[in-house]
């Protein structure tokens, strides 16, 4: 898709979006009583800059950038699902799994042809969960029951680097870089453990039941430096 802003000091569109995706399903039934579905997405993202511009700027649908920055994401996602039925019911199993890659999204901050500030940020994740699921063979005259286990888990980690000039004041010399790394890792974790039975007690009535018992922990490591091209200590 073509961009509505032109970058004018690199003579080129600033914000051209191009993406490639793809799904694709394989069904397997090797008898009545078992099935098994593959299933894969792929997609690809090569996005030129953020949609910004000064307010100070005669023209909002032009700027003068030095860098004209670039959104790129890869993501891959895979997902296996089983299904056996028996004679009181079925078990069904089911797998997925993501990686989702953004590498790099770069801005520039100051939205000028000068070298005066930028943003980098690297971040990927990794997702899969796990759910096995147990349930009563389906009747319109008895009660139907479900129980099952769920799991999550996923990581994801980041790295973002900005860098802009300070402007001069009492403590501040001219041509001073603040140079800012923000690092950081977040984990989490989920099970879960469910039931519930479905009750007709009249011709109109059903009586509902359920639990769900829930474990969650979260776990995130950051850290940020800064340094400067004075060599002045933060």
């Amino acid at each position: 898709r073509d961009g509505y802003m032109e970058n004018t000091f690199r003579k080129r569109s600033a914000d051209d979006r191009r993406s490639l995706a793809g799904r694709g399903a394989l069904y397997w039934r090797p008898d009545d009583k078992l099935q098994l579905r593959f299933g894969v997405t792929m997609e690809k993202v090569n996005d030129d800059a953020a949609r910004l511009s000064s307010l100070a700027s005669r023209d909002p649908f032009a700027v003068s950038s030095d860098r004209n920055g670039e959104t790129k994401i890869d993501r891959l996602q895979l997902s296996f699902q089983a299904r056996r039925k028996f004679d009181w019911g079925a078990v069904t199993a089911t797998t997925s799994r993501q990686d989702w890659d953004l590498n790099p999204s770069s801005t520039d901050l100051d939205l000028s042809s000068l070298p005066l500030a930028f943003s980098r940020v690297a971040q990927g994740e990794e997702a899969w969960t796990q759910e096995i699921r147990f349930e009563s063979t389906p009747g319109s005259n008895k009660a139907q029951w479900r129980a099952g286990l769920f799991y999550f888990d996923s990581s994801i980690d980041g790295d973002a680097l900005r860098e802009f000039i300070v402007p001069p004041g009492a403590f501040v010399p001219p041509g001073f870089v603040q140079t800012e790394r923000t690092v950081f890792t977040i984990g989490q974790t989920n099970l879960a453990g469910y039931a519930n039975i479905d009750r007709p007690l009249t011709e109109k009535s059903i009586l509902k039941l359920g639990l769900r018992l829930e474990h969650s922990a979260s776990e995130m490591d950051r850290s940020k430096t800064s340094s400067n091209n004075f060599g002045f200590p933060v």
